[in-house]
């Protein structure tokens, strides 16, 4: 720290980050029986097929499942020469004249993929996936099938390809693993999944996270030493947040092991309350953050569902509200809104069910609140949420720097304020000494100091 306090606090060690490519292959190893092509008669090993949609595992390399739909697009060569079966086609790179890739096509929500890999050491590893979509969308990706993430994507077109990459690192055991990838959203042609290991540990880590396992009562989630959410109702109803197991009564009259929910879950279910009454539900966060984080983002899994002939909105709603030491919390800011026009009423079920990523670098270094609001609904569905999440970077605080000016004989100390409290000003001739208290404790941010001006030395603000 020099006169001018030009002193910065000190940088953390670097870790050195080395992710070389352990493999990189398509998503079906397609030159199948000596790399006969296209696929035809002549190549004699069956096709895989693809099993039920709950299967978890087989012995094969891979497998699948591709719900009933048409393949897409309407890319040449059409219907698709290779394996009409599973909408496996060839198509030209848009932005590589002359290039082609070998893709599954028109992969729509709720079709998986499964691979395996061995893996040659312990470590950190995580996923890239080549894909070209129309549109944007999301994978989910489940390691020895637990979801460890998400990424979302957005090509502009069905031919043209980027790598889609999955930002945080999963640490895994050496050996064999299966690595599933789901389509969540959105609609794409699938190419190449790569694998990264001997990754660094990630620097995102888990500031608060929620999955509600650990409860033994829904008065447990509100209890504000155990819990800490805050609730509030306008019915106080059998419909009311409730914590559900999957493995439970049914809702009503449908299973409670609904998608994209594990053990226990929080729901607001209209239809238990019947006919004439309106909820009002919405769950509040404990608060979460400081000025420590960076690179904030929230995570969570929702179930959203309609009855196909409702005539109100039953609106689903995210929000996020902020702490200002000055003026208190702001008002609640939405993050996700979801009615009964979100959902195709012809579905089997009509629901919104899949994981939901929010960017939140807006609120670094702020305290935050989430809240979970279901309201305008009546004797309809449901709004689920389950694996709550916020995560950051941790970062040292911002410290203020004091400005050292020289006015008529006298040095002005002033700072920048960092909250309420109060502030001494400290001197010294010699920064790896010791420190004196030459002024303080005040309030106010700024101190004019009756010493010579040609006295050179060290000066620092100490918060109280």
């Amino acid at each position: 720290m020099n006169q001018a306090n030009d002193e910065g606090p000190l940088s953390r060690p670097t870790a050195q980050v080395s992710i070389p490519t352990m493999e990189i292959r398509q998503a079906e190893d397609f030159n199948y029986d000596s790399g006969l092509f296209p696929w035809t008669a002549a190549v004699t090993l069956p096709p895989i097929e693809a099993p039920d949609a709950d299967t978890i595992g087989t012995p094969a390399e891979y497998d699948f499942y591709h719900p009933g739909v048409e393949c897409g697009p309407p890319a040449p060569p059409w219907p698709p020469e290779y394996r009409p079966d599973v909408c496996i086609i060839i198509v030209e790179e848009a932005d590589n004249p002359g290039v082609f890739a070998t893709v599954i096509s028109g992969i729509v929500p709720g079709s998986w993929y499964r691979y395996s890999f061995n893996v040659p050491q312990a470590g950190w590893v995580k996923f890239e996936f080549r894909v070209a979509a129309p549109s944007g969308g999301m994978l989910a990706a489940f390691w020895d099938e637990t979801l460890v993430g998400t990424v979302s994507y957005n090509t502009a077109d069905w031919n043209i390809f980027t790598w889609a990459l999955m930002e945080d690192q999963i640490q895994t055991t050496a050996g064999v693993h299966t690595l599933r990838v789901k389509s969540v959203s959105g609609q794409l042609n699938f190419d190449t999944i790569a694998i990264l290991w001997n990754a660094a540990p990630p620097t995102r880590l888990t500031i608060w996270e929620d999955n509600f396992d650990n409860y033994t009562s829904t008065a447990d989630v509100f209890s504000p030493t155990v819990g800490k959410w805050s609730r509030g109702t306008t019915t106080n109803s059998a419909g009311s947040w409730t914590l559900w197991p999957t493995e439970g009564p049914p809702l009503g009259t449908e299973p409670a092991n609904i998608a994209w929910m594990e053990n226990k879950y929080m729901i607001s279910d209209s239809e238990l309350s019947g006919e004439g009454v309106l909820l009002d539900e919405e769950m509040i966060s404990p608060e979460v953050g400081d000025r420590f984080w960076t690179k904030l983002r929230l995570n969570f899994n929702k179930n959203y569902r309609i009855y196909d002939d409702v005539d109100h909105t039953q609106d689903a709603e995210v929000d996020i509200r902020s702490f200002d030491p000055l003026s208190g919390w702001s008002n609640w800011t939405n993050l996700l809104h979801l009615d009964t026009s979100d959902v195709d009423p012809t579905a089997d079920p009509p629901e919104l069910s899949d994981p939901e990523v929010f960017d939140l670098s807006a609120y670094d270094r702020k305290k935050i609140q989430l809240r979970f609001h279901f309201f305008n609904a009546e004797y309809d569905y449901w709004f689920a949420f389950d694996k709550v999440r916020v995560s950051g970077v941790q970062a040292p605080p911002e410290i203020p720097r004091p400005d050292i000016t020289v006015e008529d004989g006298y040095v002005r100390v002033s700072w920048t304020s960092f909250g309420p409290g109060q502030y001494s000003v400290e001197y010294t001739t010699d920064p790896g000494g010791g420190w004196t208290k030459i002024a303080g404790p005040f309030t106010h941010t700024s101190f004019y100091l009756p010493i010579p001006a040609d006295k050179r030395g060290y000066y620092r603000i100490v918060g109280q």
